[in-house]
């Protein structure tokens, strides 16, 4: 997706809403640099139904973020301790060096299902939506009914990403329970 077609959408979006799209679902803007990694993993965890350890940074966060708006959940992750402090005690464990420019070309965002808000009568207990969760955006983007995480994401995301570019920088990370057998 180019970055004029991400404007066009966002430009939509402030336009017209999204109505289907559900209020809490958990979003954070991105401010600090280079931390898109930790942005997509907390809007993968905190829009699922997993148990969060209670008492952990991640818990901590969430529940001082909870009440708050996407710009003020970024200041708070920008103020406190609780991932700066696992942040370096996980870098200085790394295996690899920093390069001297840390200014990258790559990004990560998730997609998540959100349940189906519909346009104001009662909605199916199963009606769930795709949702690109992206701190770099204004807002989370609604891509429509969602029946099945995994094949929903990686079919949009072919059309969207793979097929319109010839680069072979991709990489798509899931989460979930593991399979049945």
């Amino acid at each position: 997706e180019t970055e004029a077609s991400r404007k066009k959408t966002d430009e939509q979006i402030a336009q017209t809403g999204q109505p289907n799209l559900d209020p809490t679902l958990f979003f954070v803007k991105q401010t600090i640099s280079n931390a898109c990694g930790t942005i997509a993993l907390l809007h993968s965890i905190y829009n699922t139904d997993v148990t969060i350890k209670p008492d952990s940074p991640l818990q901590k966060f969430q529940l001082q973020a909870i009440e708050l708006n996407p710009d003020e959940r970024a200041k708070l992750l920008e103020t406190t301790d609780l991932f700066a402090t696992a942040h370096a005690t996980a870098a200085s464990q790394g295996q690899s060096s920093l390069p001297p420019n840390l200014d990258t070309n790559q990004h990560f965002v998730a997609f998540v299902q959100a349940p189906d808000q519909g346009d104001g009568d009662e909605v199916d207990g199963d009606g769930m939506r795709l949702v690109e969760v992206d701190g770099r955006r204004p807002y989370p983007v609604d891509h429509g009914p969602s029946t099945d995480l995994l094949k929903d994401a990686a079919k949009l995301i072919k059309e969207k990403y793979i097929d319109t570019t010839d680069s072979l920088n991709f990489t798509i990370i899931t989460m979930g329970p593991p399979q049945a057998d």
